[in-house]
């Protein structure tokens, strides 16, 4: 019995040893099956390429390559990738039937769609999004008309955009008009060559303009005629029909005049004021007035009476109260200076001067009498004289009544 229980015991440890034996041979086996069917299942066959020039040009069926291209437009792939996008997959097609009204059809509508990304790209200022989208397309048809437009286009933007860059990088750097060539009123220019109808182009010119318009107005009101007058010619160069152009122009010939007019009659009176002083001491007149011929006295009071009598705008025009309350200058607001010029005298120049010069201002502003009160030399009396005359004030205002004023100014004079 011991004996018989034994060999059971053996039996049953060699037949659980057998078994186990093949339970793993059962779980690697599976094991390998399934990784086998693993790999299997990833090697998927490859989707058929027709990049082959040769195998395009057979005569094989255009459907298969049909159904490829509209399955590549209806998943979007219109462009992109290549050679697996339905423009390719369509031009391919007729490339095996030249006459496919299915394909042609297919092809227009793969375009269109193209054309109208570009023109996306293009509202967006993406210009070389634009660019390429119109060379892909002039490779499958370079016949487009349509394509070739929108790339011009968008190569003519992207000029502008840049053109437009340069100008603004001008105006910063205070390059208006010149130098020539490489300046804002140029680059903008260059725009409008390239979009006549460029809205903002246009505008900046004006702008730019009407600014060289205000810095001309600006110098004459402080009786810088020339600076004005060059200022005005070169806002006129820009843009011609700007407001203010005119007027800005009759100001200055007004200016001119004005101060032309104010200077004779400076000089006659000057003239007649040596005539009298060389009359009643029954010598020549003085240096002062021995630049210019001198006329007898009656002569030069009669010509002195005629350009009073004639001229609005000349230092006697209004009366002069006998009692002006005398101010500092600093107390003044002129609107008007002129600075002395430097007397041309015959021989070697005498140097540097001073004249300290007393005026009257009437209740208008104009300076209506000025009177030389010490100098460094007489050579520069009439100089400062002259300047003196030309100037222009506020009203001095007392309890808010314009008031007529006495004051002094030095003028210092620089070879």
């Amino acid at each position: 019995m011991a004996t018989l229980q034994s060999s059971e015991s053996g039996l049953f440890e060699s037949f659980g040893l057998a078994a186990a034996v093949v339970v793993a041979g059962v779980i690697v086996t599976a094991a390998l099956l399934r990784n086998q069917v693993s790999q299997q299942s990833l090697e998927l066959p490859a989707i058929p390429t027709f990049a082959s020039s040769a195998a395009r040009e057979q005569g094989t069926s255009a459907a298969p390559v049909i159904e490829l291209a509209t399955a590549a437009f209806a998943a979007g792939r219109i462009l992109e990738p290549a050679e697996d996008n339905a423009l390719h997959y369509y031009r391919l097609a007729l490339a095996r039937e030249p006459g496919n009204p299915e394909a042609r059809r297919g092809l227009e509508d793969a375009v269109d769609y193209a054309l109208n990304i570009g023109e996306s790209a293009l509202y967006y200022n993406r210009w070389q999004e634009a660019e390429r989208i119109t060379e892909q397309i002039l490779r499958v048809v370079p016949s487009s008309e349509a394509a070739n437009t929108l790339k011009l286009r968008a190569i003519r933007l992207r000029q502008v955009e840049t053109l437009l860059d340069e100008a603004s990088a001008h105006v910063a750097a205070g390059r208006i008009d010149g130098p020539r060539g490489f300046n804002a009123v140029s680059s903008y220019r260059k725009v409008l060559r390239l979009d006549a109808n460029h809205n903002q182009a246009r505008v900046a010119l004006r702008q730019l303009a009407q600014g060289l318009l205000t810095s001309a107005q600006t110098a004459v009101l402080e009786s810088d005629l020339e600076a004005g007058d060059t200022l005005l010619n070169r806002a006129r160069a820009i843009s011609s029909d700007i407001a203010g152009l005119d007027a800005a122009a009759r100001s200055i010939r007004d200016a001119r005049a004005a101060a032309a007019e104010a200077a004779a009659a400076a000089e006659a009176r000057e003239l007649a004021a040596a005539a009298s002083r060389a009359a009643e001491s029954g010598v020549p007149a003085t240096d002062e007035a021995a630049a210019v011929p001198t006329p007898d006295l009656a002569a030069a009071q009669e010509a002195l009476a005629a350009l009073l009598s004639s001229q609005e705008v000349t230092p006697v025009a209004e009366p002069v109260v006998e009692q002006e309350l005398e101010v500092a200058f600093r107390k003044l607001s002129p609107v008007r200076r002129f600075l002395p010029t430097y007397p041309e005298l015959l021989g070697s120049p005498i140097g540097k001067g001073w004249v300290e010069v007393s005026f009257t201002v009437a209740a208008s502003g104009r300076v209506v009498a000025a009177e030389v009160l010490d100098s460094s030399n007489s050579a520069f009396h009439r100089s400062a004289l002259t300047s003196m005359r030309r100037w222009r004030f506020r009203p001095y205002r007392v309890n808010g009544e314009a008031t007529p004023v006495r004051s002094a100014l030095r003028f210092s004079f620089v070879p």
